[in-house]
């Protein structure tokens, strides 16, 4: 139980030093554009990487279940927001925000760190997966649906 409430209070604490930061110092924008840029170019890449061929064969054995739950729980989103919207008087460019923001949620950066305080090394490879089914469903369907709603 220390282990954990000492994992859970470094992510705090992090989360709180990067608030500090761009609250005192001014240059809270330009950090989160290196910040964001270091991420997404160079460590997200690493992590897939080093994931996959670290995986145990177990987790790979996995993957077609957790790329068709993934591009389910997706799908289900913008399923149950049409359900929702079906019969209002809704202009379309509020549908295509609605739409976008139910179906593209943070995939990443919130799961990450929580899979791995509480599942540890073997639930990594779940959350990469998983996020790259939803980037591949970004660039995708969050295309047409934005071009669809504007």
């Amino acid at each position: 139980m220390a282990d954990l409430a000492a994992q859970i209070s470094l992510f705090i604490g992090f989360v709180l030093l990067g608030y500090l930061i761009s609250r005192f110092s001014g240059k809270g924008r330009l950090a989160n554009d290196y910040v964001t840029a270091l991420l997404i170019k160079l460590l997200v890449p690493l992590l897939v990487i080093y994931t996959l061929l670290t995986a145990s064969p177990e987790t790979l054995a996995e993957i077609p279940t957790v790329l068709f739950l993934a591009v389910l729980v997706q799908l289900l989103g913008p399923a149950i927001m049409f359900l929702r919207l079906r019969g209002r008087d809704v202009d379309n460019a509020t549908k295509g925000v609605f739409y976008i923001s139910v179906t593209f949620t943070n995939a990443v950066f919130i799961p990450l760190p929580l899979v791995m305080m509480f599942m540890g090394e073997r639930g990594v490879p779940f959350v990469v997966l998983f996020s790259l089914t939803q980037f591949a469903l970004l660039v995708t369907l969050g295309s047409l649906l934005g071009s669809a709603f504007t």
